[in-house]
């Protein structure tokens, strides 16, 4: 996903423009917000149970995002493994693929004028990917076995007219403590009738290091379906374009190899797949 933010704008950011995802900067995340008196921890229990419930959401192995036209495909298996590839076709940028498994001490990134094998990146490298494999399972899963952001206040306002509970919460990317004293502000703006995230949102804060002062990196959702069990958007928005079509899948059997070796652009957008399914 944040391929295609770096075809529109190049890259913006360092550490948080790095997956999971496709983030931007506004100057104002949520008109008109207000606090409201709301328990964080009962309104976080009402997006987890929308969601799915905990219990399905906590049995997710890997997420595969893509796009229609397929320029974007993504592989995260959690809880730190990326695997992507990227069209920015017929834009000089051409074909960029992305491996990184930190357990393995394996980082690889890969041009079509990249010589063939690419260089490691080695294990410093895929650890700084591990942003990408976060960010998956804030906007795709709220929380996992991994990631569980913690409830701090709620917020009301709307996007596009449309009301919304903001429910501020604090993440640790790390096996730190889970508390309110600690940890990466992330607001999650909730349908007020669904309690589904309309969008996922990074305010800046200069003092954790984060955004350099480039403001609120931010994604929305739409267009909820059933995946599983767990109710996944396909329509994803960020800078000048607000509903791409997206497909999300989740368990799925995949090749263990692509983890193992460089990858390959002349394997395509499915080299993901078990070998029995690629031919």
């Amino acid at each position: 996903m944040n391929n295609i933010l770096l075809l529109v704008c190049g890259s913006l950011f360092c550490m948080f423009g790095l997956f999971g995802n496709a983030s931007s900067t506004r100057s104002e995340s949520v008109a008109a917000q207000t606090s409201v008196e709301r328990d964080p921890v009962k309104l976080w229990e009402q997006a987890i149970e929308a969601k799915g419930g905990r219990e399905r959401l906590y049995a997710v192995r890997n997420v595969l995002e893509s796009y229609d036209d397929k320029t974007t495909v993504a592989l995260y298996v959690f809880p730190e493994k990326l695997w992507e590839w990227t069209d920015y076709r017929p834009t000089p940028l051409g074909i960029r693929m992305e491996m990184d498994n930190p357990q393995g001490k394996l980082s690889y990134k890969i041009e079509e004028a990249t010589p063939n094998p690419p260089p490691n990146l080695g294990e410093r490298h895929a650890k700084e990917g591990l942003w990408d494999n976060y960010y998956a399972q804030l906007y795709y899963l709220l929380e996992t076995q991994w990631i569980k952001p913690f409830p701090v206040r709620v917020y009301s306002g709307t996007i596009g007219g449309r009301p919304v509970d903001v429910l501020q919460t604090l993440v640790h990317y790390s096996d730190a403590p889970r508390t309110n004293q600690a940890g990466y502000r992330v607001d999650f703006h909730l349908d007020k009738q669904s309690h589904l995230p309309l969008e996922v949102a990074f305010p800046s804060d200069d003092s954790q290091g984060i955004n350099y002062g480039r403001g609120t990196y931010y994604v929305t959702f739409a267009d909820y379906a059933d995946v599983s069990g767990i109710q996944m958007p396909r329509k994803v928005g960020h800078l000048i374009k607000p509903k791409i079509p997206l497909s999300v899948q989740v368990n799925l059997e995949y090749d263990p190899g692509i983890f193992e070796r460089p990858p390959s652009i002349k394997a395509g957008p499915d080299a993901w797949r078990p070998r029995k399914q690629q031919n």
